[in-house]
């Protein structure tokens, strides 16, 4: 009958011979892994911290545009007021309150658009 394993036709003092290379081969794994943690570590310490993202004093919240918008037709009553003006009244760019009137325009009730570039609140 023939044996399956590798080692079982080897002789004793092979068997050991293996067995001694296994644990050098075992203890330079550790020795490397050990190395190479300590490698990681130094890496790690010479990268520069990245600084944390300022938090912008100029950004409004959420809602905070539409109630402000909403604060200054009020005030030009049924004239209305014109995106530049408004966008000057409210520290806003105009490009912006014109995107915020594509969406809002039909969407809330009683915010009319008067005439091209020209909106008005009635609520």
């Amino acid at each position: 009958m023939k044996c399956r394993y590798r080692h079982a036709g080897m002789n004793a003092t092979t068997r050991i011979s293996v067995l001694r290379e296994l644990v050098a081969l075992e203890e330079e794994r550790e020795r490397l892994t050990r190395r190479l943690t300590e490698l990681d570590d130094r890496v790690r310490a010479l990268r520069i911290p990245r600084k944390p993202r300022a938090i912008n004093p100029n950004r409004r919240g959420r809602g905070k545009l539409a109630q402000e918008v909403i604060e200054g037709l009020k005030a030009a009553g049924r004239d209305g007021v014109r995106i530049c003006e408004l966008a000057r009244q409210i520290a806003c760019a105009p490009r912006t309150l014109n995107a915020w009137f594509s969406i809002y325009a039909k969407k809330m009730p009683g915010l009319e658009r008067i005439a091209p570039g020209r909106y008005a609140y009635t609520p």
